[in-house]
């Protein structure tokens, strides 16, 4: 039953490994061969915080906890495989006084344990209570290893709401107060490749795009109207640029964008043998 899961997955590490033997730059945190802003002119950042975890004795769990107020916010990490569900999976668990219950049950959120990169917290969606983001990796070695699918657990007035979104090495550093509001935005990047949409010149190349995300209640939206210097796309030329490119229009920038990440919200494409057991009941005992 286990190498019917693995031979249903195939297209999915097929493509992902098409990514992998496509790219030719390395990247980290925001693009630092491919800077948006001059130097000295990033934003200050927002504070994001690491949160450390615990493992169980047989080591097939991880929990991290974070105190909000008088509420505790435990989110547990579980590698599951069965007939089923296959990758790693996280639920939300709030405790408040004698009372605690699953804001979240059990979804899907990476390939695998040894790909997870970090969990973090933070004050993003502006109502006072902490939201926490879970980062895992696509792999563990080359370009595979910028690619992340990133998860924010929104608090929202009747418990949290999950978002994913396709990140490119998302870090703290990424998290930033562009209009001094005291309200965070995320400095979203993506790597994208030329298609038919871009038109005959700019479909030969690849680009790093840069867009600003908001947080809003339980939604991710665009937002670059609160910096002058976003969109911003620059060509991947396998070397040093911070230029815009002088391929694409704004219009056929939006098109691959849209192409790209057609909802911002963001559902990441899982295999079939996945998606079965996206929600599961509070306590999994088999899907």
């Amino acid at each position: 039953m286990r190498c019917k899961i693995l031979t249903e997955a195939i297209p999915y590490f097929a493509f992902i490994f098409l990514i992998f033997f496509s790219l030719n730059t390395v990247s980290a945190a925001y693009e630092h061969q491919h800077p948006p802003y001059k130097k000295g002119k990033m934003p200050q950042a927002c504070q994001i915080h690491p949160i450390k975890a615990s493992i169980s004795q047989k080591g097939n769990l991880q929990t991290f906890t974070v105190q909000d107020a008088q509420r505790r916010l435990t989110l547990t990490l579980k590698k599951i495989i069965d007939r089923r569900a296959y990758g790693l999976f996280a639920a939300l668990k709030m405790k408040k006084g004698k009372k605690q219950k699953y804001v979240q049950n059990f979804s899907w959120v990476g390939l695998s344990p040894k790909y997870l990169d970090k969990v973090y917290w933070a004050y993003l969606n502006q109502d006072n209570k902490k939201d926490l983001i879970i980062n895992t990796r696509f792999a563990s070695i080359g370009h595979l290893n910028g690619f992340q699918v990133s998860t924010f657990y929104l608090s929202t007035p009747k418990g949290y709401s999950v978002k994913q979104l396709l990140s490119y090495k998302l870090e703290p550093a990424d998290f930033l107060d562009y209009t001094n509001d005291k309200k965070c935005e995320y400095l979203h990047l993506s790597y994208v490749y030329g298609t038919e949409e871009a038109g005959k010149r700019a479909k030969k190349y690849n680009y790093w795009s840069y867009n600003i995300l908001a947080f809003t209640g339980e939604k991710i939206r665009l937002h670059n109207r609160s910096s002058r210097y976003f969109p911003k796309w620059i060509t991947d030329v396998g070397r040093y640029s911070d230029k815009p490119t002088k391929w694409l229009p704004k219009k056929k920038q939006q098109k691959l964008w849209n192409r790209h990440q057609e909802d911002l919200g963001g559902l990441v494409a899982v295999p079939d043998t996945l998606k079965a057991c996206q929600k599961m009941p509070n306590r999994y005992s088999g899907c």
